[in-house]
């Protein structure tokens, strides 16, 4: 799809708004990736939730650290509209605030964040990339905490449709490339673990198969609508044929 074409970037946002999360992951993984941190998170830690999208990992996050504060970034307003719905008069609300904002661009709060967190948004920059300039924001010794897709076989392992289709994301590597990402942008690796097959499903691709099925009646015969919804068609085949390939792989590190 032509993500600069403005017709097809409001199809792809049709597809994909109002589920539950933007990308695999369930509650259930995200406690398990805060669980490889918590014991080095200060009290009342200030968080950084980047590339957030409507919130799936905030919510959690901050029913698990009651005095944590969190800043939810994400460059899609109508992700964040959803986030504050979500939060309104809940149990989290007045400890999380949302800001309309590039993941890149720097915090005001500068040296002051515990922990930045994103899932399924890193991929956009690179992972080194991404952690290089998360620096400013963070304390000594903060932590990122991120999951990123990795390649579980080898590049002769690949089926054919596979690497076309995962072509536009070129820096995309295996675990131990990813581990040599985080030393190279000045973290220490604290602990990984990969996502369970449900994670791809329960909350993404089966809410979004549906929300195809519908669009697909809704725009027959419109052409901008054939590539946003081919391409997520496409995605979810991919992962049916072929997920002992690849997968989204959670790691935590430590700056040093």
């Amino acid at each position: 799809m032509d993500f600069s074409d403005p017709n097809q970037r409001r199809i792809f946002f049709e597809v994909h708004e109002g589920f539950p999360r933007q990308s695999a992951g369930s509650h259930a993984s995200t406690l398990k990736a805060l669980g490889l941190v918590v014991g080095s998170l200060p009290d009342a830690p200030l968080i950084a939730d980047m590339a957030c999208g409507p919130g799936s990992s905030v919510l959690p996050l901050a029913r698990a650290l009651p005095d944590a504060r969190i800043i939810a970034v994400d460059l899609h307003q109508p992700f964040l509209d959803e986030l504050e719905h979500r939060i309104g008069g809940s149990d989290v609300n007045g400890r999380v605030s949302a800001r309309c904002s590039d993941m890149m661009v720097p915090l005001a709060e500068a040296g002051a964040v515990d922990m930045v967190w994103c899932e399924g948004g890193i991929y956009n920059v690179g992972v080194k990339a991404g952690l290089e300039g998360w620096r400013s924001a963070l304390k000594p010794n903060g932590l990122v905490v991120f999951n990123e897709p990795i390649w579980l076989v080898s590049e002769n392992e690949r089926a054919a449709k596979l690497r076309a289709f995962w072509r536009g994301y070129p820096a995309m590597t295996d675990g131990e490339g990813v581990e040599q990402a985080i030393a190279d942008a000045g973290y220490q690796l604290l602990g990984w673990f990969d996502h369970p097959e449900e994670d791809w499903w329960n909350e993404y691709y089966t809410p979004m198969e549906a929300r195809l099925s519908e669009l697909k009646q809704k725009y027959a015969g419109v052409s901008a609508a054939a590539g946003p919804i081919e391409h997520s068609q496409l995605e979810i085949d991919m992962r049916r044929t072929y997920a002992a390939s690849y997968n989204y792989r959670f790691f935590a590190a430590k700056l040093i």
